[in-house]
């Protein structure tokens, strides 16, 4: 199994928010994290299935997300 990677940094120091924009807009789970305030070097796991369904056949794409948060 392979992890897709995230890591947060504190919102709330001078960082770039457009990267943190991006990252939360493709796993919007990060905004409840950091609503209820991530611990410094807690790590949280996250597996996302999305199902595609065409005409021709149907795709599941599982992802494996690692989130932690460094200040």
């Amino acid at each position: 199994m392979e992890w897709d990677v995230a890591t947060v940094i504190n919102p709330k120091k001078n960082c770039d928010k457009g990267t943190i924009r991006e990252i939360v807009s493709k796993h919007p789970e990060i905004n409840e994290l950091l609503a209820g305030g991530l611990t410094e070097g807690r790590i949280e796991y996250f597996v996302k299935t999305t199902n595609t369904k065409t005409r021709k056949k149907e795709t599941e794409n599982t992802q494996y997300l690692q989130i932690s948060m460094m200040i």
